[in-house]
């Protein structure tokens, strides 16, 4: 499954086809999974969405979690850099510009001001961050109450880091900062205490499939079970061919979208806070999608279950970023850009469309786990081997209880593949009494290196 026109606004999908042509012909849903992400980030606690007619309690936040997975050659960082790019040009031309006229108007207000204390300066507003503690990430956020978003080009470190035991307290941070509208409050001995209204943190990173198999299999195991990797929900395995090409930016549709980044900026400076609902006609959608949902999850893999039960709030958020995405294409001047609280019936089927293409980027991501069971025997039998005789029954290898190899089924799981690959081949001979034996004979240059 691809990225079709169907499933973004139609600048970002044209958008994202001449970004990623641009890196030698990479994913172009890496390019879309960049913008979204860093887009979710500029609109942090804004904007919200009640996807429910009635049910107004149940409120979905913007934050996203991102991850782009491929080989060394698959051009990850340079797509990542296009969102990023977008957000630090908002971040200049409106965030900074903004903080600047603020201090100033202060200045000239203290300066009427009978008292001689100093003005006040506003603490300045930084969406990204690259590597903080969470002491600091917390601090962080006390002076960025709209949220930030966390961007790391190699994110194994971070994500390995997540898995240790001494760092369960800043995993657990990580996946509240995840729900985006949930207040937090730390309170230490040593400092004063951190509040926030509403916290929101968004990630995204890069990785390569051979980094993330060890991570994925505490998650199968159980042993890190705790629904944090799913909180990645834009998350691509590419496998595009890569091509060399020299294209520049298309300065229009460049354009486009900085000034859609700068609208996006502007909710918070304006002060804007607003909490979208469905239109009639998008929220019987939404009602007759989230009931087959929620029909399809109970009959699904429990692989498939632990992604699935977070989709209902994905597809949510991705109406609303689509929406604001296609209202802000519209807007004249960035800085008088109010949305207009609806989401439409079309961004909503757009989002329905995307989550499906990114249901099948997760399920290639859980074969890398299928995949690693199924070789991961023959590699081992592959490495002993040479301590085999030339011909060996079944039962020896069973016997070697070799790790990896200690089961029956292992073992022949392991044969089976080596047997495929030329390594060993099995061979019919009888014994004493006439009955029938399978044995196996390893390949002469595999013996005798």
């Amino acid at each position: 499954m691809e990225l079709q026109p169907s499933m973004l606004t139609h600048t970002l999908y044209d958008f994202c086809t001449d970004q990623a042509y641009r890196f030698n012909n990479a994913s172009p849903e890496f390019v879309m999974v960049s913008t979204l992400t860093c887009a979710a980030a500029l609109i942090g606690t804004s904007c919200n969405l009640a996807p429910k007619r009635f049910d107004k309690s149940w409120v979905v936040s913007q934050a996203l979690w991102g991850l782009n997975i491929g080989d060394p050659s698959k051009n990850k960082s340079g797509t990542m850099g296009v969102g990023h790019r977008l957000l630090k040009f908002a971040q200049k031309k409106v965030i900074d510009r903004n903080k600047i006229r603020r201090d100033k108007e202060a200045a000239e207000a203290c300066e009427h001001d009978s008292e001689d204390s100093p003005p006040i300066k506003v603490p300045p507003r930084n969406v990204i961050v690259q590597d903080c503690t969470p002491e600091a990430l917390l601090l962080h956020l006390q002076e960025n109450p709209n949220g930030c978003i966390v961007i790391r080009d190699e994110i194994y470190g971070w994500l390995s880091k997540m898995e240790r035991g001494e760092h369960a307290e800043e995993r657990a941070l990580y996946t509240e900062g995840f729900a985006g509208n949930n207040d937090f409050v730390q309170k230490r001995v040593s400092r004063p205490p951190v509040i926030l209204e509403d916290f929101f943190v968004c990630v995204f990173g890069c990785i390569q499939p051979d980094r993330l198999r060890p991570l994925l299999q505490g998650r199968a195991g159980g042993e890190s079970n705790d629904g944090f990797f799913e909180r990645f929900q834009m998350i691509i395995y590419d496998d595009t061919t890569a091509k060399y090409t020299d294209h520049k930016d298309n300065p229009k549709l460049l354009n486009k979208m900085q000034h859609v980044f700068c609208c996006l900026a502007s909710l918070y400076e304006n002060g804007i806070r607003l909490t979208f609902n469905f239109s009639e006609e998008a929220q019987n959608l939404w009602n007759t999608w989230a009931s087959a949902q929620c029909d399809m999850m109970q009959h699904a893999d429990i692989s498939d279950q632990a992604v699935m039960g977070k989709y209902p709030s994905l597809v949510a958020k991705l109406s609303l970023i689509l929406q604001l995405l296609f209202e802000a294409e519209s807007a004249e001047d960035h800085m008088q850009f109010v949305p207009s609280a609806v989401v439409g019936l079309m961004q909503l089927q757009k989002a329905i469309e995307l989550s499906n293409l990114l249901m099948s980027h997760n399920r290639r991501i859980q074969g890398l786990l299928t995949m690693e069971a199924e070789i991961e025997p023959a590699l081992i039998l592959l490495k002993n081997l040479q301590k085999l005789p030339k011909e060996f029954d079944f039962r020896t290898l069973c016997r070697k209880k070799w790790r990896g190899l200690t089961q029956r089924d292992e073992c022949q799981r392991a044969l089976d593949v080596l047997e495929e690959h030329g390594y060993v081949r099995s061979i019919k001979c009888y014994g004493q009494n006439g009955r029938s034996l399978l044995r196996y004979e390893l390949h002469p240059s595999v013996r005798y290196k």
